[in-house]
């Protein structure tokens, strides 16, 4: 659903897992996209991260409405660029 690179060091990672979710709250967009960012809220409130909502009016949100208006901080780590391979 969401084509998130998953990385696999002896952990679960056929979900998603996320520690933080930031979101923008003036997320203009269809119907069908709204839906699927509420999916994704529920399912990192229901893995026990948590979601953040900012406000548009606000200079952290507009910050992260540059950036697609929506973030997330992973619960594992990701490779280093130098170990991955092109």
């Amino acid at each position: 659903m969401w084509n998130i690179p998953m990385v696999s060091a002896g952990r679960d990672t056929t979900s998603p897992k996320y520690s933080r979710l930031l979101v923008g709250n003036d997320l203009n967009s269809d119907v069908a996209t709204r839906k699927k960012y509420a999916n994704l809220v529920d399912s990192v409130k229901d893995s026990g991260g948590t979601v953040h909502i900012f406000s548009s009016l606000h200079v952290s949100g507009e910050q992260l409405a540059t950036i697609t208006g929506i973030a997330a901080i992973l619960r594992f780590p990701l490779p280093d660029l130098e170990d991955i391979e092109m």
